[in-house]
């Protein structure tokens, strides 16, 4: 079994170097796929969460403004992340934000957020990552 491995080893090996002499420009390309397959590569992810879960607004003023905050990471390489803040309540879903911000490895991006609920009933408040289609969402009830 391990002397099969080789030997296809060695065929891919010597195929891929016969395509280096032929196509100067594969060169580049196969080394790349080898240290790809090599190397460990990072995995890039983003999370988003409530900073303060516990402290989210579950009970507000109708028409007085309330804020909560959330805060995104990221795991690999820095990059600008967008995202969108909605509300919905009895008369339908509004859109509170529609904004981009940059969040390096391992830096948390903390964002706090205004938004008001025009009339009494219950609600809901939606955070949604655009790159990875991640979101997360509180309810409530205004008075």
């Amino acid at each position: 079994m391990i002397a099969t491995a080789l030997v296809l080893a060695l065929c891919l090996f010597v195929g891929g170097f016969a395509l280096t002499r032929a196509f100067p420009g594969f060169r580049h390309a196969l080394w790349h796929q080898i240290s790809l397959s090599v190397v460990r590569q990072p995995a890039t992810y983003d999370a988003l969460y409530f900073t303060r879960p516990l402290a989210l607004p579950s009970r507000v003023a109708a028409g007085i403004p309330s804020e909560f905050s959330f805060t995104i990471t990221r795991q690999g390489a820095s990059a600008t992340v967008g995202y969108t803040v909605s509300l919905t309540d009895g008369q339908g879903t509004s859109l509170l934000a529609t904004r981009r911000v940059r969040v390096d490895p391992g830096v948390p991006s903390v964002i706090t957020q205004s938004f008001r609920v025009p009339a009494a009933g219950a609600f809901e408040v939606g955070v949604e990552l655009s790159s990875q289609k991640v979101a997360i969402a509180f309810h409530g009830r205004a008075s």
